[in-house]
């Protein structure tokens, strides 16, 4: 199954989307690639949770795009429960002067569950603000990897981001692998991360 959704936010208009994604086990391996590319035009407002607790013989590609212009903010909560590999990447680009993306996520592996997830803040307007937060829960024999990227471009003065990747381990034979990164090409900014795994 594949599939494409496209949000076209016109100025100063608000939207809040909630998708689920759920599948029940036929027996064999499913692949299941989902899309979602949003373009916020100056002042538009997007909340969008996506909650995705499919069957574990489904092998799930994510992809999420938001364009942002002046003064408009993207929201995106997004929880993997399910599938038995994922591969998640989310891209914000903050174009516009004073724009916002804030990106929350979290997962829950068990069994051989396998995440691979990844978030990107770009900043290339001025005066953005981005903050990235990631949580993964894991026992059995379960993995992840969460990586992330800041990267404030040249132009984008007085930018502000934050990026925390932080995985908890209910098992000795979960893993999981925190790679947070920063890519600063001007000055007077502001950008910190944090990462973590442990046991309880």
């Amino acid at each position: 199954t594949i599939n494409k959704i496209i949000f076209v936010l016109d100025q100063d208009s608000m939207l809040r989307v909630i998708k689920e994604d759920y599948s029940t086990d036929s027996g064999e391996q499913i692949l299941f690639s989902d899309s979602i590319e949003i373009l916020l035009k100056d002042g538009a407002e997007m909340h969008l949770s996506n909650v995705q607790n499919l069957s574990q013989n489904v092998v799930h590609l994510s992809n999420k795009i938001s364009t942002c212009h002046k003064n408009s903010r993207i929201h995106w909560n997004i929880g993997y429960f399910g599938g038995k590999k994922v591969r998640s990447r989310v891209y914000n680009v903050l174009l516009g002067e004073g724009s916002e993306a804030e990106d929350m996520e979290v997962l829950f592996g068990n069994k051989e569950q396998q995440f691979d997830v990844f978030s990107n803040l770009l900043h290339t307007g001025r005066n953005t603000t981005g903050r990235v937060l990631s949580n993964g829960v894991l026992r059995d024999k379960s993995v992840s990897i969460f990586k992330g990227m800041i990267k404030i471009s040249e132009g984008a003065k007085n930018s502000n981001s934050f990026l925390g990747e932080h995985g908890m381990l209910l098992s000795k034979d979960a893993k999981a692998k925190a790679i947070p990164s920063l890519e600063i090409e001007t000055n007077e900014v502001k950008a910190t991360h944090s990462a973590s795994v442990s046991q309880i």
